[in-house]
């Protein structure tokens, strides 16, 4: 996936559009991975729930997790984690996991734009610090994800496979866990993902403009 070419595109709420080549994201996920190592004590087996939406953000979370070799858990479920990933800090008096991460996701925030308990890592403000290549072990297992508790297998779903090339352009109906299955299938393609939060950002002058093709 590394090179310079076009391998995630957001259209966010706010009208920007943020394009991450293959060697840039590959990067996010780097230091995403020695964050949660070196922040979190994170290694290979360790269990992480996403609870956020579909954004770039999340996707570079994702890739940083199972470089690391985490277990990724998305949806709901009682399963203990590790690490907790989320939009907002805890409320006051609960505790979601052994280490709390606060995730902003507005394009320009730089930090998370509010109060964060003293305990809670806040990702934006602190993952730019951290090296771009992983200093860690390379996992060896296979990619591991949980849906609402159950395993997921990550399979080759070939969704868009009938127009190769194109880059593909996410239903935002999707959940978390359907869109990474998604995304991951398209970079092993050797295609670019386009993610947004709303359907109708996603219309058929951008699909034209980035060579993009619906797929759900």
């Amino acid at each position: 996936m590394a090179g310079s070419a076009p391998r995630l595109i957001w259209y966010g709420p706010e009208g920007e559009r943020v394009e991450l080549s293959g060697a840039v994201l590959l990067n996010w996920a780097a230091k995403t991975a020695n964050l949660l190592v070196e922040e979190c004590d994170v290694e290979p087996g360790t269990a992480i729930r996403l609870a956020l939406p579909v954004h770039w953000r999340t996707m570079a979370l994702a890739l940083g997790g199972w470089q690391a070799g985490a277990l990724l858990h998305t949806g709901t479920d009682d399963d203990a984690v590790t690490v907790h990933v989320d939009v907002a800090p805890a409320a006051a008096g609960s505790v979601r996991a052994e280490y709390d991460v606060v995730v902003a996701l507005g394009t320009l925030d730089l930090a998370y734009p509010g109060e964060l308990p003293a305990d809670t890592l806040d990702y934006a403000a602190i993952v730019r610090a951290f090296g771009d290549g992983f200093a860690g072990e390379p996992a060896t297992d296979r990619l591991r994800l949980c849906r609402d508790g159950r395993p997921v297998e990550l399979h080759r779903s070939r969704r868009g496979a009938a127009e190769p090339g194109r880059t593909r352009a996410l239903d935002p109906s999707l959940d978390l866990a359907d869109a990474l299955l998604t995304a991951v299938d398209a970079w092993l393609d050797g295609v670019a993902v386009l993610i947004t939060d709303d359907a109708e950002r996603i219309t058929d002058a951008v699909l034209a403009s980035e060579r993009a093709v619906r797929v759900s």
